[in-house]
């Protein structure tokens, strides 16, 4: 639904974008269109933000999708870094995770650990006793 809505909003900043731009052709004072032309700019930054982040929602969806229950190689897990718009995965304790949007795990590491790893020693030096992982979305098993 949320994706529906960011498409919904970017197809209306094409329609302001237009109005803008049409505006702009009917200034009179180089200002005046200066004024216009930036917020053509800001729009067009504002659209291609959103754009890229609907693009890797869907990116994100679809990976969720083909790798749910899936049983994964350390081979295989360490694509999922969370580098060049890959999903960013964690095996803890057999189980491997989704921190993609996590932002702790931001740019797919974490103090110094990186996503796409088997972190079941860090994570018990780290975090033992503490409820963090149901917060993550499971998204398969690692073979032993």
């Amino acid at each position: 639904m949320y994706i529906k809505n960011c498409e919904l909003l970017i197809n209306r900043m094409k329609k302001n974008i237009n109005e803008l731009s049409y505006i702009s052709s009917m200034c009179t004072t180089m200002y005046e269109k200066m004024f216009y032309d930036n917020l053509i700019h800001q729009e067009l930054y504002k659209m291609y933000v959103i754009k890229n982040y609907v693009t890797n929602m869907k990116k994100a969806a679809s990976a969720d999708r083909q790798t749910e229950d899936k049983t994964f190689t350390l081979e295989e897990l360490s694509k999922f870094n969370g580098k060049n718009g890959n999903p960013a995965y964690i095996a803890v304790n057999g189980i491997v995770y989704d921190v993609t949007f996590e932002a702790a795990w931001a740019a797919g590491k974490h103090f110094g650990l990186e996503a796409g790893n088997d972190v079941s020693k860090e994570y018990k030096e780290c975090h033992e006793g503490q409820d963090v992982l149901s917060k993550l979305q499971k998204v398969g098993v690692l073979q032993k």
